[in-house]
């Protein structure tokens, strides 16, 4: 595992013409911060000295007064931003926060706005980095900043890094922590392989009230700058598992292919099934959205939760959902159990809800019951599932369906099984991609 390690280590060291190249773009962007008499600090991967090659970028925190509240802190900050950034190709984004982004000798930069807050006084959502900043600067030795590179390019190359809503996997400040926490890759790994469900990871021991904020939480990393928040929530629980199987596998049968991305594909026994799930997946296909990507994902996973849970309702089981985003096009692909059985269950409403159990026996007045729990019942015939979900999507905003994507759903075209080979030109394309990534993203059983 050493050998290995060091191995991966020793290449993931960036080169001196990126170095330079950095370098060259953080001397332009602080030259113009100061001609515009901007107050800043820089942050992220680069300040903490643990960016990986071929993905840099420069974070500065535009520090604004805390009087002045988080609205005009984020107008002055993004009117700032764009006069700095003036000349080059810029992007507003948004996570909680607004913020500029833009391109400077092909450097990515990000410009946040923030309050010139104290710890524990936030005004924005911003306000901690600074001080993760300052924390890993004060922690971080050269040695560990190796370790948090190894720590990336593991969990990269499964998909498990990144923060945006996309990936939901660790971020680069969470990575950097639990580095802090146990010190090396090899020592965080191990600790994981025993993790329990709701581990609690701290640099200093938390009080009582802290525990009780988190306990639903599948994992538990107090940040050390702000001792309310859990590093970990944003992370998806299907990540934090497959991070644990992972570290479990990487310690049995050590391998340099863990650092690298993991190429789909599998045997007989796969392609049979690939061939078999045909017949039992459904495909909404529509135009992607021209959103940034966050604000984009974050209506693709409501709506697709709102379109499942509105087949669950109907009686058909979903076993796996995905979105798959492939260019202009976008897909949604769901997996369903049984979806050439013609009679199903109907769950209704408790019989002590007196306005909604009488809308359900109205509307299902030949075949209803009352089970143990409560609930009324019914038997129903079900129909085809393509004719169910475009009747969801002929009214997208009722069903759930974001608004930021109910257009484009209008223009969908709904496949079920192989009439994916009657689509054309990318929409075809996309239908097949989405085909793959439903039945092999997050395989694991490789790992064995």
């Amino acid at each position: 595992m050493a050998t290995i390690i060091e191995g991966i280590k020793s290449r993931l060291q960036p080169t001196d013409a990126e170095r330079s190249a950095v370098e060259a773009a953080a001397k332009e962007i602080e030259t113009r911060l100061k001609r515009a008499a901007v107050h800043y600090e820089l942050g992220g991967s680069y300040a903490h000295g643990t960016w990986l090659p071929g993905s840099a970028d420069l974070d500065y925190f535009l520090l604004y007064s805390p009087e002045m509240g988080a609205t005009a802190i984020a107008r002055a900050g993004m009117t700032d931003a764009e006069t700095v950034l003036k000349g080059y190709t810029t992007r507003r984004r948004f996570a909680e926060h607004p913020y500029l982004e833009g391109y400077v000798g092909g450097i990515r930069v990000n410009l946040v706005p923030c309050a010139d807050a104290k710890p524990g006084n936030w005004v924005t959502s911003m306000d901690r980095s600074r001080y993760h900043s300052a924390f890993m600067k004060e922690h971080l030795n050269e040695k560990m900043k190796g370790e948090v590179r190894v720590t990336k390019a593991f969990l990269k190359a499964r998909g498990l890094y990144g923060a945006e809503i996309r990936t939901a996997g660790f971020s680069g400040y969470l990575t950097e922590v639990l580095i802090v926490k146990y010190g090396s890759f090899l020592q965080l790994i191990r600790a994981a392989t025993v993790w329990k469900k709701g581990e609690m990871i701290t640099i200093d021991s938390p009080s009582s009230s802290v525990k009780q904020l988190f306990q639903t939480a599948p994992l538990i990393v107090i940040d050390p700058v702000d001792p309310r928040r859990n590093l970990a929530q944003a992370v998806r629980p299907a990540n934090i598992g497959k991070f644990v199987l992972l570290s479990r596998s990487f310690i049995r049968k050590p391998r340099a292919s863990y650092f690298r991305k993991a190429a789909m594909g599998g045997g007989a026994d796969v392609n049979l099934m690939f061939t078999d799930m045909v017949y039992h997946t459904a495909q909404i296909i529509f135009p992607s959205s021209q959103k940034v990507e966050d604000i984009r994902w974050g209506e693709y996973k409501k709506s697709l939760s709102a379109i499942t849970g509105r087949l669950k309702e109907m009686g058909y089981p979903v076993i796996k959902a995905i979105i798959s985003e492939k260019g202009e096009w976008t897909s949604f692909a769901i997996l369903l159990q049984n979806t050439d059985d013609i009679i199903t269950l109907r769950k209704g409403p408790s019989a002590f809800d007196p306005k909604n159990s009488s809308a359900f026996l109205h509307a299902n007045r030949r075949f209803v019951w009352v089970s143990d729990d409560g609930n009324v019942y019914t038997m129903a015939k079900r129909g085809p599932v393509e004719a169910i979900i475009k009747h969801i999507l002929k009214r997208p905003v009722e069903n759930g369906i974001s608004k930021g994507i109910a257009n484009s759903t209008k223009a969908s075209v709904v496949t079920v099984g192989l009439q994916i080979n009657e689509l054309k030109g990318p929409k075809k394309t996309t239908a097949k991609l989405a085909m793959e990534e439903l039945v092999l993203t997050d395989d694991v059983t490789d790992l064995i």
